[in-house]
Formats: C-alpha cells, structure tokens, sequence
C-alpha cells in the first residue's frame, strides 16, 4: 500500500451498516451479540467475546517506528489541538482542556472538551468551530457521534457534579445544518451517544452511578417526544473471537476489536474479524489505544512506540493505517509526543 494509492470507499449497505451499529451498540453495554437475546445488565466495559477461531492467521508486529509513510487519514482527527477534517482544513480547539472527542458535521469541526475551571471543579463542552473560530458553545457536552456521510451529528450532556462525579439527568442532541433537535433525560443518569444511523440514535444510560447499575440501550428518532428502550440486540452475529468489539468496517462485513491486558495506556492485540462467520482475517501486535473503520479494506490506529515508564512517560504515537486482508501498514500521521485522537 503506498502513499499514492487511493482509499476504496466501501458500499455503505443500510441495514448491513444498521444492524452494525445496534451490535457495537449492544457490545458497549456489555451485552451478548446474539440474535435477539436481551442485553441484560452490564458492567460499562464490552464484555469478552467468546468462542475461539482456528487456525489463526499469523500476528503482525507493528514497530511504529519503521514504518513508511502513507497519505493521511481520510476522517477526522486530532493531532495536539488541532482538529484536522482532510483536504488542509484545520481548526484549533480553543482552550487547555482536554479534547476527548472530535468530529465532522458539513465543513465544521466538532470537539468536545473537559476541563477543570478550578480544582476539582470540572466542566464540558461541545465547541463548533467554523474557519477556524468557535461559532457556538454547547455546555455539558460529554459524548459525540456523527452519521457515515458527516451529514448529522448526535451528542449528549450528562450531569456532572462539582467534583466529576456524574449527577442525575442529561440531554441529547440531535444536530443538521438545519436544525437542532433535543430530548431531555431527566431520571436518566451516564447519558452518553454510541451511534446515529439510519435516523435514529442510539445511546446508553444506567439506573444510577452503583457498581451493580444495570445499562440499557435506547433509540431516539430525532423530533419524537420520547425513546424506546431495546430489549433485544437486532443481530446475527453469534461467533466471535477473544477481544473486545471498537466497532464494524462501513458495510458491516468486519469487526474489530482490541485485546490482551491493557499494559498501561495501551492494548496489546488488535484484531478484524470476518462479522457472519466470526473468522479472524488478521491480527496486530502492538501497543494500542483506540481504532476505528477508515473504509470498508482499511483500519486506522493510534499505536504508540510502547506503554510508557518512568524515564518516558509520554511516549511518540502516530495514527497507522492498515490493510485489513494483508496486514501492510503505513503511518498516516508522523510521530509524534502530542495527544492523538480519531474521529467520530
């Protein structure tokens, strides 16, 4: 794969990518992906996946330091503050909190920022920032997902006390270049958006902040009074490999996810697994913090050259793209010691 080569753009098959977007959503409240069994209660960490997968493909070693460089990343994402959407436009996050989620909506950046305005008082927001300047502050903000096509994009505000603990009570937003839309939560408490597809959003909440909370899983059609609660996770998906789901490619054919014991700031493992027979394709070693689907034939990771220590604390990362059938990878972004950050 060289820097020339063009990224495929994947077939986003509607009710492939739907059905998609209910399992990870389903997976991130810990919840079995099995066809219509009920998610149940669950911890706030995707549960295990069972069933091992053999023979396995042999494992990729990615040093990211050896690798060559690619073009960069053909979604949004943060390098330092500066939220980066493709074709040169950049927009810096205005402030020193910590960003910890970005997107696109259009031609406009999206970054939501925790920050401590006095200590341990902390606050969030969602800035949207046009050109270059913050057009609009939205208070609360703490979770952010777009649509496939950057077309829409949902977040929520969930209460957080003085101290950032979360309090009872949220909103969810629902935002087009034409509107914003909202519903508000008050009984709900960890309000927080997984995905928005199909018209719908989807979003998790719990009973209250005890470690025995059970999560449930709503839908929200923008403009409607109310959500519904699902019950049952609308997927086929039965087989899987050891891991952790992160999410599917765009059509929905691959999942992929994460393994191993996170040894400090990083996973071990990275896996993509075929998502109707549960066949591993390919697996990397590593040490890495997140990835996501840049197309239906590429993964995209934010992989560090190691877990940090006491004499590097803050290691060099980059944002690496991966073939997912042949296990070539490149660097999208260099090295570098500031944050990274993908996209929604």
């Amino acid at each position: 794969m060289s820097a020339e080569e063009p990224v495929a753009k994947g077939k986003r098959g509607r009710p492939a990518a739907l059905v998609a977007a209910v399992a990870v959503a389903a997976v991130a409240i810990g919840a079995a992906l099995a066809y219509n069994q009920s998610p149940g209660a669950a911890g706030a960490e995707a549960a295990p996946l069972s069933s091992s997968v053999t023979p396995k493909p042999a494992s990729t070693t990615l040093d990211v330091t050896k690798l060559p460089t690619g073009r960069t990343p053909q979604i949004p994402y943060l390098v330092g503050r500066s939220v980066r959407l493709g074709a040169g436009s950049v927009a810096t996050v205005d402030g020193t909190g910590t960003v910890t989620a970005v997107g696109r909506l259009h031609n406009e950046a999206l970054a939501v920022v925790m920050r401590p305005d006095h200590p341990d008082v902390y606050t969030s927001e969602l800035q949207k920032l046009r050109f270059g300047k913050v057009v609009r502050r939205t208070p609360g903000v703490t979770s952010l997902v777009t649509t496939p096509d950057e077309g829409a994009a949902a977040y929520a505000a969930a209460r957080i006390g003085a101290h950032g603990q979360p309090t009872k009570g949220g909103v969810l937003f629902a935002e087009t270049d034409e509107h914003v839309l909202s519903l508000k939560l008050p009984d709900s408490w960890n309000v927080e958006v997984l995905a928005y597809t199909d018209g719908k959003v989807y979003y998790r909440t719990s009973d209250d902040t005890t470690e025995s909370s059970t999560w449930r899983l709503h839908a929200w059609t923008p403009g409607e009074p109310k959500s519904q609660l699902i019950r049952s996770a609308p997927s086929p998906v039965t087989v899987a490999t050891d891991g952790k789901v992160k999410g599917f490619t765009p059509a929905g054919d691959v999942r992929f996810g994460l393994e191993g014991t996170p040894a400090s700031n990083c996973s071990s493992r990275a896996t993509a697994v075929a998502a109707d027979t549960g066949t591993l394709l390919n697996q990397w070693d590593g040490c890495f913090v997140t990835m996501t689907a840049e197309d239906d034939q590429h993964l995209l990771f934010v992989a560090y050259t190691g877990p940090g220590s006491e004499d590097e604390p803050n290691p060099p990362g980059a944002i690496v793209r991966c073939t997912i059938t042949t296990r070539q990878c490149e660097l999208a972004t260099p090295l570098s010691p500031e944050p990274l950050l993908l996209g929604s």
